[in-house]
């Protein structure tokens, strides 16, 4: 008896050990073979083809402007690869070639560790959405834009559970993470913040992804500040990683052998990210990308800048300490090693020092590596003024989605004015500012004034764009009306006499765009010869008007930004973050004890190819709203709820070592006993 009974639990041991470890083994994620997470030998990347030939790189900037529409129509894929993992015509197979290591042609390197590992299928690793698909306001899942081979990054399971659905954004580098001893990013504040090698591949992908899908057929509007924490941190990435090696291939892969046909862009051209995305940056980080990408002189296979001009008489010339040169009324032109020249816009350039200091007579024009020399202005610290205080409102893409208090934040820049605002009725985003209004209703939205800007207030400055010709507005500081039946699009002025005040209400009559917001303050000891104060801002190349005054109109184009004002046609939405896009995790990145997964003894797998929409009917796990492969995630009871990173998860029962290790003692104890 006893021998049948011991042939029984060595049999019963077998077994368990041999699916135990057949389990682990499929569960084994790949294998480093050579570290390259900190390799300094990719060369610095530079671009000579011929696929841009017919692109106009001279065309308008900014998030609507004829260059980025230009950009848009030409590098969408030609084809798309299914999502599947085996056979040429996956995306999977395909990866393991676009991110081949350029020092290691048997290996691939994974997007957040940055490490080489050997080529494998796609069983073991996860297909990174790094736009996440939660994050895409429902636009992709396993198609289209979700297969885009210059948009999926292999990295490994565990750290894409990790990232998860958060936002990118800086995190000051706290709350560090790692997968076998290699940093891959730090989650310790409200965002994910990639390691420093990784920021600029990230920047330029979400990049190409918002360029290459605004608009596209039976896509819904897209938002970088879906995604990103602001335009600064995209701009301070992309500059602080340039395009490497790596990046260089997957284009060459892309265009040249996979049937996309197709590069990013901000790869090859790293000075289209401050062309297109730099307006809606502040001035000192725009000028830190331009300064790193001049766009001229810095491609080695391209003509060489040799020396800039300028040219004309600068409109204002007197300023006050702490604002920025104002280049209207200059002219700046480019001289090339080959004898060419052109006239490149005055807000290419960076106007030094920025802000203007006490006593300056000069400032410099900076572009590319050279630089130029405009004298004859005047910097004076203020006498009277206090200072200004002022709000300028973000251009972006026209959308139904009202903007709320607590989101009001990310549609505003070089706020000194606002605390924070009240009253908001038919707030939204616009292609020129704030949309005040709705087909059917009025607009309005209080601004609570900041303390420092509450008092001895002599002016207030409004800058407005009609509604497609229409449009009024009435403005009341504190209970007081002090503008009414305004005309938008023509710049409102109001000189007061030293008035306190908590609040300014704007209320539209019909649709308009708010485009900015200036206080001026006047101190306690007044003095009646101050020079006139010249625009603080530097206007696009495209702008005529001047800075405000009481007699001054200001046509529709004119926002008080330093972006240039963006057509009604800009297809960008920065509407109101959703649930999906906040910094806490989505809900589906969470599964609890009732899914009953300690019953669980062999692999439950969804489809490598499951739509978004698509549930596992086989458990009541609801998948995340990113990919995790099969091998993702091991569950015991022991555990009663678990981050999921995936979007097509697996779960996988095993027996734990304590167990096996006790049931082999059972196995020699009863030997024993015999």
């Amino acid at each position: 008896m006893r021998k049948s009974l011991l042939k029984i639990v060595v049999l019963s041991a077998v077994f368990v050990i041999g699916a135990s470890l057949a389990a682990i083994k499929q569960n084994n994620e790949p294998i480093r073979v050579e570290a390259t997470q900190y390799l300094d030998d990719y060369s610095p990347y530079t671009y000579s083809g011929s696929y841009y030939d017919s692109i106009d790189f001279d065309k308008t900037g900014g998030l609507n402007g004829d260059l980025r529409k230009s950009l848009t129509s030409y590098i969408i894929p030609k084809a798309f690869y299914t999502y599947g993992s085996q056979g040429d015509t996956h995306l999977a197979t395909q990866l393991q070639y676009a991110d081949e290591d350029p020092t290691n042609n048997k290996n691939m390197v994974y997007l957040y560790t940055r490490d080489s590992v050997a080529k494998n299928a796609a069983s073991s690793w996860n297909r990174e959405h790094v736009w996440p698909q939660s994050l895409s306001n429902g636009n992709w899942g396993t198609d289209e834009a979700g297969t885009d081979i210059l948009h999926i990054r292999p990295t490994y399971n565990t750290t894409n559970g990790t990232r998860g659905n958060d936002l990118y954004g800086d995190n000051g580098k706290s709350g560090p993470v790692y997968y076998n001893d290699m940093l891959y990013g730090y989650t310790g504040g409200s965002y994910f913040e990639p390691i420093d090698e990784a920021k600029g591949d990230v920047a330029r992908i979400i990049m190409y992804v918002w360029t290459a899908y605004t608009g596209y057929s039976g896509y819904k509007s897209l938002s970088v500040l879906n995604v990103f924490e602001s335009y600064d941190t995209l701009l301070k990435w992309h500059t602080l990683d340039k395009p490497d090696a790596l990046e260089g291939n997957r284009n060459d892969y892309s265009e040249k052998t996979s049937i996309q046909k197709n590069r990013n862009p901000f790869v090859d051209h790293p000075e289209l990210a401050w062309k297109i995305f730099g307006d809606s940056a502040s001035a000192t980080v725009k000028n830190e990308c331009v300064s790193a990408y001049p766009g001229d002189g810095s491609n080695q296979n391209q003509k060489q800048l040799s020396s800039i001009a300028l040219g004309g008489e600068a409109t204002y010339k007197d300023y006050y300490v702490g604002q920025s040169f104002n280049p209207l009324g200059l002219t700046v032109t480019a001289n090339y090693d080959d004898g060419t020249s052109k006239e490149i816009s005055t807000s290419s350039c960076s106007w030094l020092p920025d802000p203007l200091t006490d006593g300056l007579t000069s400032v410099t024009c900076k572009y590319g590596n050279c630089t130029a020399v405009y004298s004859g202005i005047t910097v004076s610290k203020r006498t009277s003024v206090g200072g200004e205080y002022s709000v300028e409102f973000l251009n972006t893409a026209d959308s139904g989605s009202e903007i709320s208090s607590t989101t009001i934040s990310n549609y505003w820049k070089n706020n000194d004015l606002v605390e924070s605002v009240t009253d908001l009725v038919k707030v939204f985003p616009g292609d020129s500012g704030l949309k005040l209004g709705s087909g059917s209703a009025n607009g309005q939205i209080t601004f609570n004034i900041n303390s420092a800007a509450q008092n001895n207030i002599v002016k207030v400055t409004i800058g407005t764009t009609s509604y497609k010709g229409n449009g009024t507005y009435t403005v009341k500081l504190g209970n007081d009306t002090i503008g009414s039946g305004l005309t938008a699009g023509v710049l409102f002025t109001k000189d007061l006499q030293k008035v306190s005040a908590t609040k300014l209400t704007i209320t539209s009559g019909g649709r308009i765009y708010l485009n900015s917001i200036t206080f001026e303050i006047e101190s306690s000891q007044s003095s009646s010869s101050e020079p006139p104060i010249s625009s603080s801002i530097p206007p696009s190349s495209s702008e005529s008007s001047l800075p405000p005054s009481s007699s001054e109109q200001s046509s529709s184009s004119i926002i008080s930004s330093e972006s240039s004002s963006i057509s009604s046609s800009s297809i960008e939405s920065s509407s109101s973050i959703s649930s999906e896009s906040s910094s806490s995790k989505n809900s589906s990145d969470v599964y609890s004890s009732s899914d009953d997964v300690s019953s669980i003894s062999g692999v439950i797998s969804s489809s490598e190819s499951v739509s978004e929409s698509s549930s596992i009917e086989s458990s009541s796990i609801t998948p995340s709203s990113e990919e995790v492969s099969s091998s993702e995630q091991q569950v015991s009871s022991s555990e009663p709820t678990k981050k999921s990173g995936g979007c097509h998860g697996s779960i996988i029962g095993t027996i734990s070592l304590t167990g096996l290790t006790a049931l082999i003692g059972l196995i020699f104890v009863l030997s024993k006993k015999k």
